[in-house]
């Protein structure tokens, strides 16, 4: 059995779904751009709707959008890890 000190820690592989780089955070979007990219997480909110937002609004809300897929997706990863 390897010693502790040569063990290397158990690092999981960054999930396709894993939001990262400036655009994550939607500083580099247009207006447009995060109404797009909301309405893809929200299939419910209306173009038209969303606009009446300011950009940091939009910003704040598709930063919550992004939180809550990750939260799900996690727990639907659990939910059968558990079955198995």
């Amino acid at each position: 059995m390897e010693s502790a000190a040569k063990r290397r820690p158990i690092v999981a592989a960054s999930p396709k779904w894993r939001f990262s780089g400036p655009e994550s955070s939607g500083k580099c979007m247009s207006k447009r751009e995060l109404i797009e990219q909301i309405t893809s997480l929200n299939r419910s909110a209306r173009a038209e709707f969303l606009a009446r937002f300011s950009e940091e609004e939009l910003r704040d809300y598709l930063r919550q959008l992004r939180e809550l897929s990750i939260e799900h997706r996690t727990e639907d990863l659990l939910a059968v890890h558990a079955a198995v």
